[in-house]
């Protein structure tokens, strides 16, 4: 059985860092404004935050899925709110 969090070709990489954003990017970004009340600066830092996803996209396992979320709002933690 093939996961699909297989990271390794570059399209798998695309791939499974689109699957992990369309599923985690409206969270994060909820989280974010919650904190700083201004979307622009959210989108901002869900950019940023996503950057620090893809660039660590190949250490990406059905393990680390299944914590991406924790993983993920604790990246976002140190934004403090506005």
């Amino acid at each position: 059985m093939m996961s699909k969090y297989q990271v390794n070709t570059k399209d798998q990489q695309y791939q499974t860092f689109e699957l992990l954003y369309d599923a985690y990017a409206p969270k994060a970004f909820g989280f974010i404004i919650s904190r700083t009340n201004n979307k622009q600066m959210a989108e901002e830092y869900l950019t940023s935050v996503f950057l620090k996803v893809w660039q660590e996209i190949k250490t990406i396992d059905e393990q680390t899925e299944k914590k991406f979320l924790k993983i993920l709002l604790l990246i976002c933690k140190p934004i403090y709110r506005k």
